[in-house]
C-alpha cells in the first residue's frame, strides 16, 4: 500500500497489481448482484421501474393519466426501458444496469489512482473501499440513477484533466458530453459543475497547465451542455407547489421557485454537520478522513510553496473538486438535498483515493528511512486494519430476509389477482400500484405529498391523478363510496406517517391480506362503522400492567330491543395485554350476558414492535366493539362489562380496585326503552 517513489510517473503495473485489480472488480460485482438477488428495494426504485416500463411500451416515460413526463435519471430509465423492449419487464433486469455502472466506478477509481496520481496501488486500495462501501453496494444493486451519475461523474473528472493537462480538445469535448450526462441522470450533482472548474482553475494556478483559447471555448461548451441538461428539469418538473401551479406563473418563475428550493443563503450548518459529520466523521470514515486531511494538507503546502512535482498535480486536482463540491454542500445547498447518498455522485471516490494517497504519504513520510518492503507491508497492514470497519455494516446490509423489503411489487401482484372489476385502489406510493395493478384511484398520504390540481379542481397525486385523501374523514368517506378498496402500504410507514385517528381507522376498517416483504395489501371490511373520535364518557379503570380504559363513546345513546350498538373504547398506557382477547358483554341486571363482542385489538394484526409507534401517535388507542341486542329484548337496565383474557388459557387480567368481582370493568347503566 505504498509506492516506491512519489513522484516517478505511471509506475508500469506488475503482475501482482493486475491481479489485485482484476479482484477488486470481481468483488465488486459479485457484492452487487449479490444485493440485486436479495430484492431489499428502496422506494425511489419504483419510479426508475414504472418509468422504464412506460419508455418500453410508449417510447417516453410519461404517465398515462395525468402526462406528467418522470425526467429523473432520464438516461437511466431509457437505458432501463430499452432492456424491457428487449427482453420484456423483470426487475432484475431493471437493476442490473446499477451493477455494470458500479463496478465501471470502481474500475475507473482503480485507473485515477495509476494514472492521476503514479500510484497503482492508491488507486487499487481506494477502489476496494468503494466497492466495499455499503451505500455503493446497496445503490449498485438497485434500479436507480445513483450509480450511473457517479460513473460520469468520475468519467467528467478524467476527461477534463486529460483534456487541460495533455491539451486534447476531443477529450475536452467528451469532458462537455459527459458534464450534461452527469447532470441529466441527477440533478444534485450541479455541485460539481463549479468544482471542476475550480480544479482547472487551481492548475492554471500553479502553472501546471496552460489556459489557450480552446481550452476557454470547450469550458463554454461544457457550462452550456450542463446548463442545457439542467434546464430540462425546468422543463419536465411539475410546478413546485399547488400554489405555483394555480398562479399561473411562466418558465422564469418557476425556474427562480425550483432554484430556491435547491440553493439555501444563508446556510443550515447545523443540518450540514449533522448529515455529513455523521458520514466522515464516524466510523468506517473517521480514520480516512484524517488521511484524506493530511493528503490535502500536504498537497496545499507544495502547491503554496511552488514546489508541487509532476504526480503530485493529479493529487492537487482531485483536491480542488473535493473541496469545492463540499463547500458547495455546506455553504449553498438546501437542507433538503443534503443527502448522505448523494455523497455517492458527488465526492465519495475521489475521497477515498485522497484517503488513500494520505495514507501513502504517512507510510512514507513515518518511515522515509526504511526500505521499500517495509514500508510496502505496513501499508498493506495499515489498509487491512483500514478496510475491516467496512465488514460489519455490509453484512448487516445483507441480512434481510429471504422476501427482501419494500416488496410493493408482490403486495400489488398480490391485489391485482384478487381485486374485482368496481373496486378501487389506495395507496401512499401511486407509481408502484400503477405499473403492477395498472388501476390508482386514491393516494394516502399526509406529509409532504406531491399533488397536482386536476381539471376538475381537485388535489391529485402528481403522476398518476389518484384523489388525495389527507384525513381520516376523507378516508372514511373513501371507503364508503365503493364495494371494497384496497389499500397497499409500507408497513413502517402505515405505524409512522398517519396521525392517530387515520392510524386506527386503517387498522379498524380493514383486513390485512398479504404482509411480506414490509408492504401491506389490506382491503375494506363492510361490516365496520367510523370510530369516535371524541371521548363522550370518561371511565379512567386501571388494568394490572399499566393499562387503562379511559372512557368510551355509545351510539346509539338511546337503545331500543333489536338496535346494534356502535362502542368505541379509549385505551392507554403501553403496558395493555394488546396478546389478550378483549371481551365486550352487554348484561341485564340478573347478570346474564345478552349480547357479546370477543375480540383482539386490531384483530392482531398489528407487529408487536409496531406498538410503541401507536402508542406514540395520539393520547389513546381506540377499539370499537360492534353489540346486536336481541329483538326481544325487555326494556330495562343493562350494564356493559369490559376486560381482557389469555386466549388460550381464558385467565382475565386483573383490574384495579374492581368493581365486578370477575376482573372486568362496568360501563353504564344503559337504559333499553320500548
Amino acid at each position: 500500500m505504498t509506492q516506491t517513489s512519489v513522484t516517478r510517473k505511471n509506475t508500469p503495473p506488475t503482475i501482482l497489481w493486475r491481479v489485485a485489480a482484476l479482484g477488486v472488480l470481481l468483488g465488486a460485482f459479485a457484492l452487487r448482484v449479490k444485493y440485486l438477488t436479495l430484492f431489499f428495494f428502496h422506494i425511489d426504485e419504483y419510479f426508475t421501474l414504472a418509468a422504464a416500463k412506460f419508455i418500453a411500451d410508449t417510447g417516453s416515460p410519461r404517465y398515462p393519466v395525468t402526462g406528467y413526463f418522470y425526467d429523473a435519471g432520464l438516461p437511466f430509465s431509457y437505458l432501463d426501458g430499452l432492456l424491457f423492449r428487449w427482453f420484456g419487464f423483470s426487475e432484475p433486469l431493471g437493476r442490473f444496469p446499477a451493477v455494470v455502472f458500479g463496478v465501471l466506478a470502481v474500475a475507473t477509481i482503480i485507473w485515477m489512482g495509476r494514472k492521476m496520481l503514479s500510484a497503482p496501488w492508491v488507486g487499487v486500495f481506494a477502489g476496494l473501499m468503494l466497492a466495499l462501501n455499503v451505500d455503493s453496494v446497496e445503490w449498485g444493486g438497485r434500479a436507480r440513477m445513483i450509480t450511473l451519475a457517479q460513473w460520469l461523474a468520475l468519467v467528467t473528472a478524467v476527461l477534463i484533466w486529460v483534456g487541460i493537462t495533455r491539451y486534447s480538445a476531443r477529450n475536452r469535448l467528451a469532458a462537455a458530453v459527459s458534464a450534461g450526462l452527469t447532470l441529466l441522470t441527477h440533478f444534485s450533482t450541479v455541485v460539481l459543475l463549479p468544482a471542476w472548474f475550480a480544479a482547472a482553475g487551481v492548475l492554471w494556478w500553479t502553472k501546471s497547465i496552460t489556459i489557450t483559447r480552446r481550452t476557454i471555448r470547450d469550458g463554454i461548451i461544457l457550462a452550456v451542455l450542463s446548463g442545457a441538461a439542467l434546464m430540462s428539469g425546468a422543463f419536465f418538473q411539475p410546478p413546485p407547489s399547488v400554489e405555483f401551479q394555480s398562479s399561473g406563473a411562466g418558465l422564469g418563475e418557476k425556474i427562480a421557485a425550483l432554484l430556491g428550493k435547491f440553493l439555501q443563503l444563508p446556510p443550515d450548518f447545523a443540518h450540514a454537520w449533522q448529515v455529513y459529520g455523521g458520514v466522515f466523521l464516524k466510523m468506517p470514515q473517521l480514520p480516512l478522513t484524517i488521511l484524506a486531511a493530511i493528503g490535502i494538507l500536504w498537497i496545499v503546502y507544495r502547491a503554496v510553496t511552488g514546489n508541487l512535482a509532476h504526480s503530485e498535480k493529479g493529487a492537487l486536482f482531485l483536491t480542488a473538486i473535493f473541496a469545492t463540491a463540499m463547500a458547495m454542500l455546506v455553504f449553498a445547498v438546501n437542507a433538503h438535498w443534503q443527502r448522505a447518498r448523494y455523497l455517492l455522485m458527488q465526492a465519495f471516490g475521489i475521497y477515498y483515493l485522497l484517503g488513500a494517497y494520505g495514507l501513502m504519504l504517512a507510510v512514507q513520510k513515518m518511515l522515509k528511512n526504511s526500505t521499500s518492503r517495509l514500508r510496502s507491508t505496513l501499508g498493506a497492514i495499515a489498509a487491512i486494519f483500514l478496510l475491516l470497519p467496512f465488514i460489519s455494516p455490509l453484512q448487516s446490509s445483507m441480512d434481510v430476509g429471504q422476501t427482501g423489503w419494500n416488496r410493493y411489487d408482490l403486495a400489488s401482484e398480490f391485489v391485482a389477482d384478487h381485486i374485482q372489476p368496481g373496486e378501487k385502489v389506495m395507496t401512499m406510493h401511486p407509481p408502484a400500484t400503477q405499473l403492477y395493478i395498472g388501476q390508482t384511484d386514491y393516494y394516502l398520504v399526509q406529509n409532504s405529498p406531491k399533488l397536482i390540481v386536476r381539471a376538475d379542481g381537485a388535489l391529485a397525486d402528481r403522476y398518476t391523478g389518484a384523489l388525495w385523501v389527507k384525513n381520516a374523514a376523507e378516508f372514511d368517506a373513501a371507503l364508503a363510496r365503493h364495494s371494497r378498496t384496497w389499500l397497499v402500504t409500507q408497513e413502517f410507514w402505515l405505524f409512522n406517517s398517519y396521525d392517530g385517528y387515520l392510524q386506527q381507522e386503517i387498522l379498524w376498517k380493514m383486513d390485512k391480506q398479504w404482509g411480506e416483504g414490509g408492504v401491506w395489501a389490506l382491503s375494506s371490511r363492510a361490516d365496520r362503522w367510523t370510530l369516535a373520535e371524541k371521548m363522550a364518557v370518561p371511565v379512567g379503570a386501571a388494568f394490572d400492567g399499566g393499562g387503562k380504559l379511559a372512557g368510551y363513546t355509545i351510539s346509539p345513546t338511546e337503545l331500543h330491543a333489536g338496535d346494534t350498538i356502535r362502542l368505541t373504547l379509549f385505551w392507554q398506557g403501553s403496558g395493555l395485554p394488546v396478546s389478550h382477547k378483549i371481551f365486550v358483554q352487554f348484561r341485564d341486571a340478573d347478570n346474564n350476558t345478552r349480547a357479546q363482542a370477543d375480540h383482539l385489538l386490531y384483530d392482531g394484526k398489528v407487529p408487536a414492535p409496531r406498538w410503541e409507534a401507536l402508542w406514540e401517535n395520539d393520547t389513546a388507542l381506540r377499539d370499537g366493539a360492534t353489540l346486536v341486542l336481541p329483538g326481544d329484548l325487555p326494556p330495562g337496565d343493562y350494564r356493559i362489562f369490559v376486560g381482557f383474557y389469555h386466549p388460550d388459557t381464558f385467565a382475565r387480567v386483573g383490574v384495579v380496585n374492581d368493581q365486578s368481582g370477575e376482573a372486568a370493568v362496568i360501563l353504564g347503566p344503559f337504559a333499553v326503552v320500548p
